[in-house]
C-alpha cells in the first residue's frame, strides 16, 4: 500500500516533505537543502522551541565539515529570506535569545495526491494533539549528473548561441550515498570537477552547462524529461558517489531524453588518490557514447593523469563548496581550505586557480582593498598556470585582475580569449568577459558574451542580474528590465535585480521608484548591497538629509568605497567633493573605476575637464 504524502500549508506557503519543495501561491521557491532541513524541523515541533543544540545534533553531526554557529545563522537567515520573514517581526520563526527557535504560525497538514498544488481535505487531529510530520533530516538529497546532448531548439530560456550540431552537456549533482550529509562538500565538489573536465573534450562540439543551473536541480523529484526540455538537452547522465575511507565508488547511467532509454550504465571504484584518472575514464567513455572524435593532445591529456594527495584533494573540494556560497565569510574560509590544499601539494594547479578566485571576490566584496587583494590574485593565478597553462579558470582569474586591478587592458583581453579558447563552456569567463568588454564601451560584443553566458548557465542569478546591468549600461533600458524581471521571477529574493532595476529608474528620473527599488535590494541583502544607488536617488529626489547620512555611514566602514561615495556626491550635484573622492579612489586602484565611462550615475561629471583627465590616466577609451 502506498504511504500517504503530506503537505503542510501555513499563510501562502506550501512544504511538501517528501518532495523538498517550498512554495508560494503555488510556485516553487528555491531553498537550499540546510535551510528545508531546518525548516522540516520546526515545523515538526511547531509551537515548541527547537534549540541550538538539537539543530546542531539533528542536522550538523560532530563530524560534519562545518562552523556550526555560521551555518545555523546562515540557513535560519535564507529561510527567513525565502518566507519574506525577519527576525525583528516574525510571522513564521521567532528566535528566542540564547535558546533556539520556534515556528509560530498556524499550520495546516493536508494529504498530497499529485503534488503541492493538489487541493485535498484537511487531515482531522484528536482535540489536544497535532499531527505528526515525519522528519526529514535523515533524507539524503536525490542528485544526479546529467551529460546532455542539444540541437539548436528553442526551450524556454531563449534561443540557442551555440550552431545546430554542437553537443550539449549538462552534469547535475552526483548523489550522496555516504549517508553522512557531512559529505556533500565531497559529491558537489565531484559533481564540479566533472563539469570541467567534460567540458574541455571537445569545445566546438561539446558544451556544458555551467555548475550553478546544475545546481539548481539538486534533490529533484522531476523527470528526465522534464529535465531536458527545461535546459535544452537530449541526454542525461544520472549518478551517485559513496566515499568509504580512501575508496570511491561512483555508478552512472547515460539517458536518452527522447524515449528515456538506457544508453550506458558503469559503476567504478577507484582508490581516492586515483580521482583524477577516474575522471579522465569517465569522460573518455563519455565521449565515445555520443560520438566525438578527441583530439590527440586531447587524449594524451586525459591520458597523463597523475595521482593526487588525498589530504590535498579533500581540502580543495572543500574550499569550492565554500567559495560556491559566495558570502565574505566563506571566502575567508575557502582561501585557508585554498592554502591547506598547497601546503599538503605545492604542484596542485587547481587549489591556485581557487585561490586566485577568491582574492578576486574579496574587493568586490569589500571585505580587504584593492591593494590587498589582488595582487595576490594574480599571484596565486600565475602560479596555477606555472603548473599547468591548459587551465581556463586560471587564465579567467588572471584576466579578471588585470582588468579590475592592473587596468592592463591588453593583456586582460587576451586572459578572457585564452580561458574560452581553453573551455569554451566555462560560462564565468564569458561573463567576465562580456563585463571587460562593456566597460570598453565595446556594448555590442559584451552583450553577445553575457548571452553566450547566460545560455550556458541559464539558471544563474547573477548572469542573468547582470545582463539586464550590461543592457542598462548599453542604453537599452526595456531589453534591461526584461531581465531584471525574470531574474526576479527566477528569485523573488535576489537584491541585485533591484538594484540594478533602482539604477534604471534613475536613470529615467523615476525617482520614488528607484528609492523602492534600492531599499528592497538592501533589505534583501541584509545590508549588504552598496547603498550609493539609494543614496544617489534621495540626491536626486531632493532628500538630501537621507543621502548625507548614507555618506556618513559609508565613511565608517572598515573599508569605505571612494567610488560610491563619489557617486552620491555626484547625485548630489557637489562635484568637487566627488572628484576628489574619484582621486582618492585612482590612487588606491578601486577596482570600480573600471566603469567610470559606462556608468551612467557619473554623467554629471563628465562635462568636468578633471574627470576626462581621470579616464585618460586609467587608460579607458574616451
Amino acid at each position: 500500500m502506498k504511504s500517504r504524502n503530506w503537505v503542510v500549508r501555513f499563510g501562502v506557503f506550501q512544504v511538501d516533505l517528501e518532495a523538498r519543495e517550498l512554495r508560494r501561491h503555488g510556485l516553487r521557491i528555491k531553498l537550499q537543502e540546510k535551510p528545508f532541513q531546518v525548516l522540516a524541523l520546526l515545523l515538526e515541533h511547531r509551537g515548541q522551541v527547537v534549540t541550538r543544540e538539537e539543530l546542531r545534533e539533528k542536522l550538523w553531526p560532530a563530524d560534519t565539515f562545518v562552523d556550526f554557529d555560521h551555518s545555523v545563522n546562515t540557513a535560519v537567515n535564507k529561510l527567513r529570506e525565502a518566507l519574506g520573514d525577519s527576525a525583528e517581526n516574525p510571522r513564521f520563526i521567532e528566535t528566542i535569545p540564547r535558546r533556539g527557535y520556534r515556528f509560530i504560525a498556524p499550520v495546516e497538514v493536508v494529504e498530497a495526491t499529485a503534488g503541492l498544488t493538489t487541493t485535498a481535505e484537511p487531515v482531522p487531529t484528536v482535540a489536544g494533539r497535532r499531527a505528526r510530520i515525519h522528519p526529514v533530516w535523515w533524507l539524503v538529497p536525490a542528485l544526479a549528473i546529467l551529460v546532455t546532448v542539444g540541437y539548436g531548439a528553442w526551450h524556454r530560456f531563449g534561443p540557442r548561441v551555440q550552431p545546430p550540431d554542437r553537443v550539449m552537456l549538462a552534469v547535475l549533482p552526483l548523489e550522496n550515498l555516504s549517508g553522512d550529509p557531512g559529505q556533500e562538500y565531497f559529491s558537489d565538489g565531484l559533481t564540479e570537477e566533472m563539469i570541467t573536465q567534460l567540458s574541455r573534450l571537445q569545445p566546438e562540439r561539446l558544451g556544458v552547462i555551467a555548475r550553478t543551473s546544475a545546481m539548481y536541480y539538486k534533490g529533484t523529484k522531476k523527470r528526465v524529461d522534464e529535465i531536458g526540455h527545461e535546459l535544452g538537452v537530449d541526454f542525461v547522465l544520472e549518478g551517485s558517489v559513496r566515499r568509504e575511507a580512501e575508496r570511491v565508488r561512483i555508478s552512472a547511467r547515460l539517458i536518452r531524453v527522447g524515449d528515456q532509454i538506457t544508453v550506458w550504465t558503469k559503476s567504478y571504484e577507484w582508490d581516492i588518490q586515483d580521482i583524477l584518472a577516474l575522471q579522465s575514464d569517465i569522460a573518455s567513455t563519455i565521449a565515445r557514447e555520443i560520438s566525438l572524435t578527441l583530439t590527440p593532445q586531447v587524449q594524451a591529456r586525459l591520458a597523463r593523469t597523475s595521482l593526487v594527495s588525498p589530504q590535498a584533494y579533500e581540502f580543495y573540494l572543500k574550499g569550492r563548496y565554500l567559495w560556491n556560497q559566495r558570502t565574505p565569510e566563506d571566502l575567508r574560509k575557502a582561501i585557508a581550505q585554498f592554502q591547506q590544499a598547497v601546503r599538503e601539494d605545492a604542484n596542485f594547479a587547481p587549489a591556485y586557480a581557487g585561490l586566485a578566485d577568491c582574492y578576486n571576490l574579496l574587493s568586490i566584496y569589500l571585505v580587504a582593498s584593492p591593494q590587498e587583494a589582488f595582487p595576490r590574485a594574480r599571484a596565486a593565478a600565475l602560479r596555477a598556470l606555472e603548473l599547468d597553462q591548459t587551465l581556463a579558470s586560471a587564465h579567467a582569474a588572471l584576466g579578471y585582475t588585470r582588468f579590475r586591478f592592473d587596468w592592463d587592458w591588453e593583456k586582460a583581453e587576451e586572459a578572457f580569449r585564452r580561458a574560452i579558447e581553453l573551455e569554451p563552456s566555462y560560462a564565468t569567463a564569458h561573463h567576465w568577459y562580456g563585463e571587460y568588454l562593456v566597460a570598453m564601451r565595446r556594448f555590442k560584443e559584451g552583450l553577445a558574451e553575457i548571452e553566450i553566458a547566460r545560455k550556458l548557465d541559464p539558471l544563474s542569478l547573477i548572469i542573468s542580474a547582470d545582463a539586464g546591468w550590461f543592457h542598462h549600461l548599453a542604453g537599452q533600458q526595456e531589453l534591461a528590465v526584461q531581465h531584471l524581471q525574470r531574474t526576479i521571477e527566477l528569485a523573488p529574493d535576489f537584491a541585485p535585480a533591484y538594484i540594478y532595476l533602482g539604477e534604471i529608474y534613475i536613470r529615467k528620473g523615476m525617482y520614488p521608484e528607484a528609492i523602492a527599488a534600492c531599499q528592497k535590494g538592501i533589505e534583501l541583502s541584509r545590508g549588504g548591497s552598496k547603498p550609493a544607488c539609494l543614496a544617489y536617488a534621495y540626491a536626486r529626489a531632493g532628500r538630501r538629509t537621507e543621502a548625507m547620512k548614507i555618506i556618513e555611514e559609508l565613511k565608517h566602514r572598515a573599508y569605505p568605497s571612494p567610488v560610491s561615495i563619489a557617486i552620491i556626491y555626484a547625485g548630489l550635484g557637489e562635484n568637487e567633493e566627488a572628484l576628489a573622492w574619484l582621486e582618492r579612489a585612482y590612487q588606491e586602484r578601486n577596482d570600480f573605476l573600471v566603469h567610470l565611462q559606462s556608468q551612467p550615475l557619473f554623467d554629471p561629471l563628465r562635462s568636468d575637464a578633471r574627470f576626462r583627465n581621470l579616464v585618460g590616466r586609467i587608460g579607458l577609451p574616451q
